[in-house]
């Protein structure tokens, strides 16, 4: 993904993507070559995507942000 502001939220830190810098093609033609070369990576990569979600973004999670979200305004 681009070096963007909501790319970088999610993928700094993290071994589910790479970030590359926004219209530097010298840097992402490389980069995601080499990904698209390497069927170990994307399957990690994948993996860690699936594993980041669930704890970020699953119903208990943000189901719990929403409610404490809410609690704090009452």
């Amino acid at each position: 993904a681009t070096d963007v502001p909501g790319n970088v939220d999610v993928l700094r830190g993290s071994a589910a993507g790479l970030l590359v810098a926004l219209g530097n093609l010298k840097a992402a033609v490389p980069a995601i070559a080499a990904v698209l070369a390497d069927p170990a990576c994307r399957a990690r990569m994948g993996e860690h995507g699936r594993a980041e979600a669930q704890a970020r973004y699953s119903v208990d999670v943000v189901g719990k942000l929403v409610r404490d979200f809410y609690a704090d305004l009452a």
